[in-house]
């Protein structure tokens, strides 16, 4: 893991720290299973799915990003 803070430094001066950034390297996760439809506990408002997380090897998985569309 790195830990990165940035300055900008020029003729008017030296700027304050920015906010500090954590970057970690690793092997990319496994591809999580394909999430399912719950049709049993959906509702005319509501859609439900299910899915199982993929496994990390090196560092966490925090969260994914799922896409949907009207087609």
């Amino acid at each position: 893991m790195y830990r990165i803070k940035t300055t900008a430094h020029n003729s008017i001066g030296q700027s304050d720290d920015s906010e500090e950034l954590i970057v970690a390297f690793g092997r990319l996760p496994e591809q999580p299973p394909t999430p399912t439809f719950d049709s049993r506990r959906c509702t005319r408002f509501r859609n439900v799915i299910t899915w199982t997380p993929g496994t990390s090897v090196d560092i966490p998985v925090l969260g994914y990003k799922l896409y949907t569309d009207n087609g």
